[in-house]
């Protein structure tokens, strides 16, 4: 007399929702392997948590970024003024800090970029100053040469344009300014490169998706 499962076989020859034999095979179960009614229950319970954990993820990540923002600044400031003598710093790198803290990972928080566009902005300010008086014409050229340029180069860090019109707004000599120039983005690039990696070796960490009884395996 044919079995049940048998008797539930639809007219194509295959099995019903209702035969729940599983398929035969030769490979033994892994050790490590749940079952399905224990990896349910093991998910429901981890579910409700899932909020109060990325919640506090994000809490930390703010709070790091702030804290990474505050100490960019502050040190960028300490190196400028050291090396000038004075009280001058560069006020385009409060936005540059920003970025630096905020998205890390974007090709204008690299440390190629940040460089490239606060010399290229301050040199190109300091040229036109040599040139032309103070005049709303002049510093708009000296923004324009200076992007013109960055652009060509393909390193662009919007911050840096500012140093442009910085280098009319000030008093200081090419000298000072260069060498505030040199020390910002000397603390720039080192915060920079610090921040990407950090970023980059948390964004691997936080790749595998599994729960935490199937990343021992």
């Amino acid at each position: 007399m044919p079995g049940r499962a048998a008797m539930l076989r639809d007219r194509t020859g295959e099995r019903s929702e209702r035969d729940f034999s599983p398929p035969p095979t030769d490979t033994p179960p892994d050790a490590h392997d749940l079952s399905p009614e224990t990896e349910y229950w093991l998910s429901r319970l981890t579910s409700r948590f899932r909020i109060a954990t990325s919640t506090r993820i994000r809490t930390r990540q703010i709070l790091f970024a702030c804290a990474s923002c505050g100490g960019v600044v502050g040190l960028a400031i300490w190196a400028g003024q050291l090396a000038t003598g004075g009280a001058l710093f560069l006020t385009s790198l409060m936005s540059s800090a920003v970025i630096i803290a905020t998205t890390p990972t974007l090709k204008q928080s690299h440390p190629t970029p940040v460089i490239l566009s606060h010399v290229v902005a301050m040199v190109s300010g300091i040229a036109m100053r040599a040139v032309l008086p103070v005049s709303p014409y002049a510093i708009a050229a000296a923004v324009t040469v200076a992007l013109c340029i960055i652009l060509f180069l393909d390193a662009l860090h919007p911050p840096a344009l500012a140093n442009a019109g910085f280098a009319y707004s000030t008093h200081a000599t090419a000298g000072e300014l260069l060498q505030l120039t040199a020390a910002t983005v000397a603390v720039l690039a080192v915060c920079a490169i610090c921040l990407s990696c950090w970023a980059e070796s948390a964004d691997d960490l936080s790749q595998d998706r599994r729960p935490l009884w199937r990343r021992r395996r």
